[in-house]
């Protein structure tokens, strides 16, 4: 963390980061980082009380550096990186009038070379640290929304809020969700907006013409779509929002059509995941003004092995099918009378099976749940005779609408003006493969049998998002997203 300067002196400089993190005590004016003092310290302790408000943004720029190198393979504020990072600590606001202030903190580049962070004396805190390094990675992908409309800069601001907490549940294992807690300056609640005097509506109480204050409604949709998708799930979509969706003029109904164009893509039109992120901008009060894929039955599903091998019974083995979901009603299940099974919570535990002596292989079975107010969901398994089969253990789960990627297998151009080939591996055995194109919603739009080592494919479809799936027999072995563009 620190650069031994002499044989008594240690100053805050990180040499192991990108192009370096340097921490400087502010001078008094913000010109000259370079010919400002470092601030020094005989042991390299770092214990004195004025300490506090130079190690914690050095300190906390390194966190949320560490966050994104090791999350999302970020270096620096990029996947390309590296960066320089220079942080004024004890700084003190100016404004056109010269009114100081030190509780403010801000982000700034110069000359698209030298980020900088600067941190007033009582805003030394881990997840405003965080917030202002989200502000540098929106600038380095063109995403600020500075000067631009009301809801594009609060989405900004509300951007970096959500990665402060997401930061500090990174460093610490949990969060308060409260932006700067231990300070005397006025906090936002993500989870409870209105008790930080913020809106946690669409144009709803305490909206106003603050984007800062704003943020309570963008605020309080990540913290509900947490408890679907988990902290760091949440963070992946919002991430992949402003790296591949986001532009500067956006308003929340942009922000929300992009989330749901993202869970589409991660996790299938019909997820209960992708229902939990709708579900959550309706509780904000921010309506779709996007066309939304309408999906038959229920808003639930079923994720379990759809291929089981049948030896592996009776030795210990056991499968899980799971819906997860917050229903308070009962889950009702409907299995075959020759399963042994038993329901722990969201979850139906087959323990054992008793096929008749006749069975013959690849054998179909399907299991049903429903519960009050919804359709009934049904997923279909596959019983293998793994030991006749050459298959020695149960091919992994494959979740619908997420890549499933193989070395062997290349798909290209990607993106495409609509024709693509697929080549195999030399040594491939390719004999039983066969390949589907499908939508987003899974909807097959092309299938071709009997595959070639080298081969083009048309499937003749409109501009958009599709996955490529190839299959060995009935396993699916690949599914890449492929892009067409017309």
């Amino acid at each position: 963390m620190c650069k031994k300067k002499s044989a008594s002196n240690y100053i805050l400089k990180d040499r192991t980061r990108g192009r370096g993190i340097i921490t400087k005590d502010w001078p008094g004016h913000d010109n000259g980082h370079w010919i400002a003092d470092h601030h020094n310290d005989e042991d390299n302790i770092w214990d004195d009380e004025e300490d506090h408000n130079l190690v914690t943004p050095h300190w906390g720029t390194q966190e949320a550096w560490d966050y994104f190198a090791n999350e999302h393979d970020f270096k620096g504020f990029t996947k390309k990186g590296p960066h320089k990072i220079r942080i004024w600590a004890n700084w003190v606001h100016r404004d056109e009038l010269g009114n100081e202030n030190p509780d403010q903190a801000s982000y700034s580049n110069y000359k698209a070379k030298l980020d900088h962070i600067d941190v007033g004396e009582d805003m030394a805190e881990l997840n405003v640290i965080a917030h202002e390094f989200m502000h540098g990675i929106q600038f380095h992908h063109r995403k600020t929304n500075k000067g631009k409309s009301l809801e594009a800069e609060t989405l900004s601001e509300s951007y970096s809020d959500m990665f402060g907490i997401v930061v500090e549940n990174y460093v610490f294992g949990s969060s308060d969700w409260i932006i700067n807690q231990f300070n005397q300056v006025p906090a936002r609640n993500l989870r409870q907006p209105l008790l930080t005097n913020q809106p946690q509506e669409y144009q709803g109480t305490n909206w106003g013409f603050d984007p800062h204050i704003n943020t309570g409604v963008t605020n309080r949709w990540f913290a509900g779509v947490t408890g679907a998708l988990g902290i760091e799930g949440a963070a992946s979509l919002v991430l992949k929002v402003i790296r591949e969706y986001a532009q500067n003029s956006w308003d929340f109904q942009d922000m929300r059509k992009a989330t749901y164009m993202a869970a589409v893509e991660i996790y299938g039109p019909c997820s209960w995941e992708t229902g939990q992120i709708n579900s959550n901008w309706d509780a904000v009060n921010v309506t779709a003004n996007h066309e939304i894929i309408a999906c038959p039955g229920a808003s639930f599903q079923i994720y379990g092995p759809t291929i089981i091998c049948e030896e592996e019974f009776g030795n210990g083995e056991f499968y899980s099918f799971t819906v997860p979901n917050t229903f308070t009603s009962s889950l009702n299940w409907t299995v075959p009378s020759h399963w042994t099974y038993y329901e722990q919570g969201n979850s139906l535990i087959l323990t054992d099976i008793d096929l008749p002596e006749t069975t013959t292989f690849p054998h179909d079975e399907t299991i049903y749940v429903s519960t009050e107010g919804e359709s009934t969901v049904e997923l279909d398994i596959i019983f293998e005779d793994c030991e006749h089969d050459g298959i020695t253990k149960s091919p992994p789960v494959y979740k619908p609408g997420k890549d499933l990627p193989n070395n062997d297998i290349l798909v290209f151009p990607n993106p495409t003006t609509g024709i693509f080939q697929v080549n195999f591996a030399k040594d491939t055995n390719i004999e039983n493969y066969s390949l589907k194109v499908v939508d987003l919603a899974g909807i097959e739009v092309f299938s071709k049998e009997k595959l070639q080592k080298i081969d083009e494919y048309n499937p003749q479809v409109e501009s958009g998002i599709y996955f490529v799936q190839v299959f060995d027999r009935q396993y699916l072995i690949m599914s890449t997203k492929l892009v067409v563009t017309k």
